[in-house]
């Protein structure tokens, strides 16, 4: 969950890329209410997500330009992470144990039902 913002807090504002918004730039938060926050008069986010409230294109705020690279990072790394394991089809790499499954399956919150069938 993300911790609402407080009047006078500079967060860090990256248009949606469509939206012809400019740049990613520093904003002051003005306003917080019960379900926005406002950064002057005409740019509003929701408070739960963060995410801008435009009836076109979703802009996203965040704490920091660095946490946005982080969670780019993040991203990033997840997708390559997909595309490696859907590389190897049906047949899961050599070096890979049932162990390190479960492991990774554990600390993804995932819950693995095996059936083995005789």
């Amino acid at each position: 969950m993300i911790k609402k913002p407080e009047v006078g807090q500079v967060i860090y504002f990256v248009p949606a890329e469509n939206s012809g918004g400019g740049k990613p730039r520093n904003l002051t938060v003005t306003k917080v209410g019960r379900k926005y926050f406002e950064c002057g008069k005409f740019t509003r986010f929701w408070v739960d997500t963060w995410r801008e409230e435009s009836h076109f294109t979703f802009g996203r705020a965040y704490l920091s330009e660095a946490h946005y690279e982080e969670k780019e990072r993040f991203e990033q790394t997840w997708l390559a992470l997909r595309r490696e394991i859907s590389a190897y089809g049906v047949l899961p790499p050599e070096n890979l144990t049932l162990i390190d499954m479960h492991a990774f399956a554990n600390r993804c919150g995932f819950v693995l039902e095996v059936k083995i069938e005789p």
